[in-house]
């Protein structure tokens, strides 16, 4: 009968209905089911980032320890002039020495900051990946961890090395002074020779030169002696006499502008691993965004400025 044709399209309908009804709650409970997941591996993937950014807090902790307490052996008695910081070293004898070896120790720890960062990358990079949209991010930390190893490299070849070599040749004279001998400029040589031919030292040498000849003296320290012009060796020798007439004269004047110098590199040093992890700390922010359009450049300026972690302004 027509009644039960009109039985069977109801049920029929309502067959459907809630075919369609279980499909929907099956494709929705998936949908939960995967963002659930996904909530719970960016949670693991933060929590992970964290770690590894309070591990690295910890080690630019000890880092900035060290620092602060070589800052002060130079930065208290310099604030009463050169002057005044020349006759302190003399009178204090071993501090020079001192300060090369503690910054020795802060350009050790520099670099453990450095490994574990390079390390950092291999839990980062790919979480960043799972979540896409990673470039930005991911150029960020390059760039950030490469100037850390490039102010790293700088303080080892350049500030270390010089002051070293400034103090080994101011030991040997003191040994010819001590000697009531006259100086030998043959058993000088290699320590003249370490301060004056070693391009890492141009930032200081420049000090010790004509205005007019350090572009020359610049372009002839990738050259050899032998393949020096003759105005690069007369410019060589000038600098030999002056370098030597001021370690003679007043020493501790030239290692005072070194370890001058050498504070101000502490204080670089310091900011340049603090600006490495106020990027990890604006990349877990990022990992905590649902935004396409969350900037870790932007977030990364916020947190620099004043109203956070003032990476200028303060230490830590």
């Amino acid at each position: 009968m027509w009644v039960d044709n009109i039985q069977v399209g109801i049920d029929l309908a309502t067959s459907v209905t809630i075919l369609i009804a279980v499909g929907t709650f099956w494709v929705n409970a998936i949908k939960e089911r995967k963002i659930g997941v996904a909530d719970s591996a960016r949670s693991t993937i933060i929590e992970n980032i964290n770690i590894s950014i309070t591990d690295m807090a910890k080690s630019f902790n000890s880092f900035v320890m060290l620092n602060t307490s070589i800052e002060k052996k130079i930065d208290v008695p310099l604030s009463q002039g050169d002057e005044y910081f020349a006759e302190y070293l003399k009178i204090e004898k071993k501090a020079a020495k001192e300060i090369a070896e503690l910054f020795r120790k802060s350009i050790s720890a520099m670099g453990e900051f450095y490994e574990k960062g390079e390390m950092l990358k291999y839990t980062i990079f790919p979480s960043l990946y799972s979540i896409g949209d990673e470039s930005e991010a991911v150029d960020i930390i390059k760039k950030e961890i490469s100037d850390v190893m490039d102010s790293y490299n700088e303080s080892n070849r350049t500030y270390l090395s010089y002051l070293e070599s400034v103090l080994a040749l101011n030991a040997g004279l003191e040994q010819f002074k001590g000697e009531g001998a006259e100086i030998s400029y043959s058993k000088i040589a290699n320590d003249m020779s370490r301060i004056v031919d070693d391009s890492d030292h141009f930032l200081f040498l420049k000090a010790f030169i004509e205005d007019e000849d350090i572009d020359s003296f610049q372009a002839s320290m990738a050259k050899s002696i032998a393949d020096m012009t003759d105005g690069e060796k007369k410019i060589r020798v000038s600098l030999i006499e002056t370098v030597l007439s001021f370690m003679q004269a007043n020493p501790e004047l030239v290692i005072a502008h070194a370890l001058e110098a050498l504070s101000f590199k502490l204080q670089e040093n310091r900011t340049q691993c603090k600006e490495f992890l106020i990027t990890l700390s604006a990349v877990s922010s990022k990992m905590q965004q649902r935004s396409g359009n969350f900037s870790v450049k932007k977030a990364y300026e916020d947190l620099s400025s004043e109203k956070y972690f003032d990476t200028r302004g303060t230490i830590r």
